[in-house]
């Protein structure tokens, strides 16, 4: 197929399309969480012909021994990115967000925790709207800093 072809076919599926999250992205190496640090999450998307909408994007931390079952996210350190507000042509392949991640938020002193993001999404159309959650979790190896120094 001629390349104007194909560029004119996806120029007009384009808007019939949904992104939607696919997965997390594993954190990489050690969190040094302070009393103002944040952290940089990436997820991989995809996306779909069906009416499909990711609304909100939330997170929890737990000890991993604390939460195996992965719908014990633990407590809650950061709520509601509005992912409506995001369109499908924002996001590409991957989908990164700065959060807020205080040495308060992990209760536990430093260690590793599962951070868990809960999505909030919705399929099909008004008035048959169907809301579902998912969750994609992570290991975070924190460590806590002041004054230049990390325990």
């Amino acid at each position: 197929m001629a390349l104007w072809k194909t560029a004119f076919l996806a120029l007009c599926v384009l808007p019939f399309v949904s992104a939607f999250i696919q997965s997390i992205v594993p954190l990489v190496g050690t969190y040094h969480a302070t009393s103002t640090s944040t952290l940089s999450v990436t997820f991989t998307s995809s996306f779909t012909k069906v009416n499909y909408y990711d609304l909100t994007l939330s997170f929890a931390v737990i000890r991993p021994a604390q939460g195996p079952d992965p719908s014990q996210v633990g407590v809650p350190i950061f709520k509601n990115i509005d992912l409506i507000a995001l369109k499908a042509t924002d996001i590409s392949t991957n989908l990164t967000v700065k959060i807020p991640v205080f040495q308060s938020d992990l209760y536990d002193g430093p260690g590793d925790y599962k951070l868990t993001a809960i999505v909030s999404s919705a399929s099909g159309l008004w008035p048959q709207l169907v809301q579902f959650t998912h969750y994609f979790s992570t290991t975070l190896n924190a460590k806590f800093c002041s004054h230049n120094k990390c325990h």
